[in-house]
């Protein structure tokens, strides 16, 4: 029988100490404070935060219903979870692997933070990153640095008052970006002023220039994609016309 969100759930509040909390819109789920499993939108997939070689013995057993995540935190454990397509004993060892990797880890993520992870990244230097991308020009938007994607906004400097110096705005996907923010706060926040907007905020004094050119091929593939959907809308009013 297929796993619902509520299997997912109930798994992840039995852990001794779990607490459910929400991000974004989406429950998450918390030992320490920390973030060990979410749920995504529209509750058909779910993500734990696994190590680097706990994903790697799933994925190479090739236990049904797992698959990394995209870009930089992919490589850093976390996992998604297609419910209906795993077990309820996988689900359950993954989750309790996850809780154990953050409830007995506190010193260790902490000792994290602390470390250079400041990268020191120049908002030049990162858009010179982007525009090494197909198609992609550097120009400037409300006078800030701004990567476009044959016209279409990528990435800007933030310029919003809400946000802090040295911030970089890349347009993603809703989920991918709740993701982000789940996986590594410390890096990538919210503001109010861009919820409604499909995009992150990003600490370039905080992530690695690896993660930053993941993020920026996400960006480049989601606005690639949006443009695409655009481009083919009137084509297909004109054939159901005719």
């Amino acid at each position: 029988m297929p796993l619902t969100a509520k299997d997912f759930r109930r798994m992840a509040l039995a852990m001794t100490g779990a607490s459910e909390g929400a991000h974004m819109g989406h429950p998450d789920f918390r030992v320490n404070g920390t973030i060990f499993a979410t749920l995504q939108h529209g509750m058909k997939t779910g993500m734990v935060k696994l190590t680097p070689e706990q994903q790697e013995r799933f994925l190479r057993e090739r236990v049904a219903g797992f698959m990394s995540e995209s870009g930089a935190w992919g490589r850093g454990g976390c996992t998604r979870v297609v419910l209906d397509a795993i077990d309820e004993e996988s689900l359950g060892e993954a989750m309790t692997l996850a809780f154990q990797n953050i409830a007995g880890a506190k010193p260790a993520a902490t000792k994290r933070v602390r470390r250079p992870a400041a990268t020191g990244i120049t908002m030049a230097a990162a858009m010179k990153m982007g525009a090494a991308l197909p198609d992609v020009e550097r120009t400037t938007t409300w006078g800030a640095p701004t990567l476009k994607l044959r016209g279409k906004m990528l990435a800007c400097q933030a310029v919003n008052k809400s946000a802090e110096p040295n911030t970089l705005v890349v347009r993603v996907p809703f989920a991918q970006r709740d993701e982000l923010l789940a996986a590594d706060p410390d890096t990538y926040y919210l503001k109010p002023h861009y919820e409604d907007y499909p995009s992150v905020l990003v600490r370039l004094s905080r992530i690695h220039p690896d993660a930053l050119r993941d993020l920026l091929r996400m960006g480049w593939e989601f606005t690639n994609t949006q443009a695409a959907r655009k481009r083919a809308r009137p084509a297909a009013k004109k054939t159901r016309r005719g």
